[in-house]
């Protein structure tokens, strides 16, 4: 269980930490010029930038979780990466939810591409003039809310790739050992 509190920290530090180094990225595209492909850069970057702080985190948590499994032999249950991973989408959706519930808030609206900076072209796209969020349709509200999906994969995924290899070579070597 403590290993679950500390990987649901490392998910929620790496969330903060792409959070502030989107943010910059976005801010310094804007800064260049606002055109069409250099949005599409600036989301290719960022996106991509959130995708691998997250990988990278996961697989820290996997190498201590791996690391306990090799010394006490004791194996991570599956359910704990996913729920690492819902850890780190939380801050997203609860964002999302407050979006929801009060969709007649332009200040929310604006507010809110910038509190999910990893997908803030998405948004942007998306929202594209459209105000308030009451306004926008159903659709891209679905899709307003599909990109957090993303950290939770990027993690399970840096998690999985790790930690799977990580126990097999453990096991791989205790039936070395005793052969």
């Amino acid at each position: 269980m403590k290993t679950f509190w500390k990987s649901c920290g490392l998910c929620l530090s790496a969330v903060l930490i792409s959070e502030l180094l989107c943010l910059i990225l976005a801010f310094s595209f804007a800064i260049i010029r606002n055109s069409g492909w250099l949005q599409i850069v600036s989301l290719i970057c960022g996106v991509l930038a959130h995708i691998l702080l997250m990988g990278s985190a996961a697989q820290k948590a996997a190498q201590a979780d791996a690391l306990l499994y090799r010394r006490e032999g004791i194996h991570i249950h599956t359910v704990q990466p996913v729920l690492t991973a819902l850890v780190g989408i939380l801050p997203f959706s609860v964002i999302y939810l407050l979006l929801c519930m009060k969709p007649q808030s332009i200040v929310m609206l604006n507010l809110f591409p910038l509190l999910q900076s990893p997908f803030i072209q998405i948004h942007r796209l998306l929202i594209a003039g459209t105000e308030p969020f009451a306004a926008i349709p159903s659709g891209r509200k679905i899709i307003m809310a599909l990109p957090p999906l993303i950290t939770g994969i990027s993690w399970l995924i840096g998690y999985q790739m790790h930690y799977i290899r990580a126990a097999a070579e453990a096991d791989a070597g205790k039936t070395a050992s005793h052969a």
